[in-house]
């Protein structure tokens, strides 16, 4: 599970996947009718003079000063209405909505690639912790094979000393260690697969 998921890889092409799926969809809204509300309001200020003379602001001619008028509020308005849009030679939205559609598909592939292959990686792991985890065993069984035949000789070395001499103690000695290094080194292989 943490495999497949946490994979940095991964996360990164699942992104890129949300991305192309963002732009497909904003793609796809391009070549649809559209239908808006639209509404302003507004406040207009009209006078001879920017500023003109103080006081109520209307001068002998009667227009007045812009500011004096903007702040009064006489010169409002507004507007409401709905606005209606359709795309015509829509050539360029269908291609590249096409475009995305082709890249997201090939996105979707090389994601379900990289699954499979991590997916093969992690079966290739746990066949190698299997691996190295019975030759271990085998080699601790050999090891204590290798003990009891040390111990072996060395009785029968007791009982018979012309016929098992102190060469036969040491071969069998010689034995045990190639075998106890064997092991060791299984142990440090088991060790190794188990990081991976």
């Amino acid at each position: 599970g943490h495999a497949l998921s946490d994979r940095v890889e991964l996360r990164k092409q699942k992104w890129n996947i949300k991305q192309l799926e963002l732009q497909l969809r904003a793609a796809e809204h391009l070549v649809k009718p559209r239908l808006d509300l639209v509404a302003a309001y507004q406040v207009n200020g009209f006078g001879d003079q920017l500023l003109g003379k103080t006081g109520d602001g209307i001068t002998d001619d009667g227009l007045g000063n812009a500011y004096a008028t903007l702040t009064r509020g006489d010169q409002t308005g507004w507007n409401l209405g709905l606005e209606f849009s359709v795309p015509f030679g829509l050539r360029f939205a269908h291609t590249q909505a096409r475009n995305l559609e082709l890249r997201l598909a090939k996105a979707h592939a090389a994601l379900a690639e990289a699954e499979k292959e991590i997916s093969h990686e992690l079966a290739d792991t746990f066949r190698e912790l299997d691996r190295t985890y019975l030759q271990m065993q085998t080699n601790y069984n050999r090891k204590r094979t290798g003990v009891r035949r040390v111990e072996a000789v060395k009785a029968l070395h007791q009982n018979e000393p012309e016929r098992y001499t102190e060469h036969s103690i040491l071969q069998a000695l010689d034995q045990l260690n190639q075998i106890e290094l064997e092991y060791l080194q299984s142990v440090v292989e088991y060790n190794v697969a188990l990081m991976e």
